[in-house]
């Protein structure tokens, strides 16, 4: 999975500065303090001077946005940074209960140490009220930042994880979402992008027809299918492919026979 999203912005070269390189550091500084300052993106940049057509293209390697829930400990946060292998280019906000605890502030500074030691980004410490309006305005606003967003919420107060969550889906942002449970007993939990996108963006009424189709006929192939539902196996075989993409089936086996995958037959309850 990519860890940073690449955008490309076309800019044209204004005749009024002095000297190429000039130019490449002005239009550079100008679209890195846009980006920096008024979206909150951490970004790097790659610019291309084209002196054929007088273009400049910026390059601009948009990390991810974690955003990890804090309490008393703070070992849960180390273990999410690792696991993902969190670069330069990430945001981490930690977000705690408002007013921050003195325990939660020892723990953020441990943290501060740990990551300076571990060249992690610098962590961020946001405060949110329990308060519903005021603490999803605070994480609506985190949300919307760029970046494929990964929300840990093992944790600080229950109610920063409902926030959380609700700011995710109001927003509409795709996300990982993970848990790990108070006790040793239970492993960590993940709920993949793909469950949130999956209800965010129902499958159209086709997509469902071949899921209750794959769901009776278990491995079954495009021909099968296609002589079903009465469909053209080009359409089929396009209607597979998106429905693969969004994790909602698998192919298996040398005759690549198709099977619901978890989220699948779970999108099926939901639409019954």
């Amino acid at each position: 999975m990519m860890t940073r999203r690449e955008e490309c912005v076309q800019t044209p070269i204004s005749a009024g500065y002095a000297g190429i390189g000039g130019t490449a550091l002005v239009i550079a500084g100008e679209c890195l303090r846009g980006v920096r300052g008024s979206r909150g993106v951490y970004a790097s940049a790659v610019i291309t001077f084209l002196s054929r057509y007088s273009i400049y293209f910026l390059v601009v390697s948009v990390g991810r946005l974690f955003i990890i829930t804090l309490g008393f400990h703070e070992d849960h946060v180390i273990r999410r940074l690792v696991s993902d292998k969190v670069v330069e280019d990430d945001r981490v906000v930690l977000i705690t209960a408002s007013p921050v605890a003195t325990a939660t502030q020892r723990a953020y500074e441990s943290l501060l140490t740990l990551c300076s030691k571990m060249r992690f980004p610098r962590p961020e410490l946001v405060g949110v009220p329990c308060n519903p309006y005021e603490g999803l305005r605070v994480l609506i606003s985190l949300v919307m930042g760029e970046g494929d967003v990964v929300l840990d919420l093992s944790g600080g107060m229950r109610y920063l994880a409902v926030y959380a969550l609700i700011a995710l889906l109001l927003t509409r942002r795709r996300g990982r979402i993970y848990l790990q449970p108070e006790s040793g007993e239970v492993g960590e939990v993940e709920i993949p992008e793909t469950l949130i996108e999956v209800f965010l963006d129902p499958p159209k009424p086709a997509e469902v027809e071949l899921l209750k189709l794959i769901r009776g006929s278990e491995g079954v192939g495009v021909r099968d299918l296609a002589r079903l539902s009465s469909k053209a196996e080009k359409t089929v075989m396009n209607l597979i492919s998106e429905l693969s993409r969004r994790g909602l089936v698998v192919r298996r086996g040398r005759g690549g026979g198709i099977f619901l995958t978890s989220v699948g037959k779970l999108v099926l309850e939901f639409l019954r």
